[in-house]
């Protein structure tokens, strides 16, 4: 009996024995297979990366001899040598280049944007158009009675604002012989201390334009004097330099048109005008202004130098 069952015994443990060695070396292939397969995912993986990385060159564009045309929502640019579309450029470009605006390039568009909207603020100031915010407000700002006349429509009877030309100017909205000089010079006068569009153009180009160019300036305004000069000593004695600026402007035109009828109301214009003699940056005006008042009123140098002791 024991003999027999040695003999039975024996195969069947030679048989797990190469059945184990089978299945290791199953395992062991299956595990190569895929590890080769991991190899060549992680090398496919490397080169995909690699192509994103980097960027196409960019044919140089060449001088365009046509206009664009748009059709299809792409731009063609024909040259003589080469056509060639936009969207053929930009199609593998990483952002940054023909895409969107990277920090830097955002940052210097903020800084035209500020630069810009800086000098749209100083350019009506240095045309005499007063403030931009006010431009085009549609409801006008003003504390003088000229702002007032203006809102009712009386001014806009006799002065209109032209934008024909190169900068805006002051017109006549009706024949000038026909403006009473006497009713809207004063109200010129009050609105020159006006720092508001279009109110501080229509009172400084329109009393400028009422003096120089109304027919009866040089026989009226000496007999109505008194009610222009309140409103200029409050300009001349303002606080903003473009104010200061048009009303020292005004008396000047005054003693050209006035003449001697001036020389009593010289003591009430020269203080405020002695303020900005020397040293000020409107001093060099003041100085003209004052040789225009004593070449054009006789006997007015004993009163400037009474005022103003270091003008010569």
């Amino acid at each position: 009996m024991t003999a027999t069952l040695e003999t039975t015994e024996a195969p069947s443990l030679l048989n797990v024995g190469q059945e184990q060695g089978e299945r290791e070396d199953a395992i062991r292939a299956d595990l190569w297979a895929r590890r080769l397969v991991w190899q060549q995912q992680q090398q496919q993986h490397k080169e995909k990366t690699i192509q994103k990385e980097e960027v196409p060159e960019v044919p140089e564009c060449p001088p365009l001899i046509k206009k664009t045309v748009k059709k299809e929502n792409v731009r063609h640019y024909t040259n003589k040598e080469t056509t060639f579309k936009k969207s053929e450029i930009t199609q593998k470009l990483p952002k940054g280049i023909l895409g969107k605006k990277t920090r830097t390039e955002q940052s210097q568009v903020a800084q035209m944007k500020k630069s810009s909207a800086a000098v749209s603020k100083l350019l009506p100031m240095r045309l005499g158009l007063g403030k931009v915010a006010d431009v085009g407000g549609g409801e006008v700002k003003g504390h003088t009675r000229f702002a007032a006349a203006y809102k009712s429509g009386a001014i806009q009877r006799w002065l209109r604002v032209d934008q024909n030309g190169s900068r805006p100017d002051v017109a006549f909205a009706s024949p000038v012989a026909t403006i009473p000089i006497n009713v809207v010079l004063p109200l010129c006068f009050e609105g020159l201390r006006e720092c508001t569009h279009p109110l501080c153009l229509l009172a400084r180009r329109g009393a400028q334009r009422l003096l120089l160019e109304h027919p009866r300036a040089s026989a009226e305004v000496p007999s109505f004097l008194s009610t222009l000069i309140p409103p200029l000593r409050l300009a001349l004695a303002s606080k903003n330099r473009h104010v200061t600026n048009a009303a020292i402007t005004q008396v000047g035109n005054l003693a050209k048109i006035a003449g001697p009828a001036l020389l009593d109301h010289l003591d009430k214009i020269l203080l405020p005008l002695g303020r900005h003699a020397f040293g000020s940056p409107l001093s060099k005006r003041v100085q003209h202004t004052l040789h225009e008042i004593e070449s054009n009123i006789p006997d007015s140098r004993p009163k400037i130098k009474a005022k103003i002791p270091s003008y010569e």
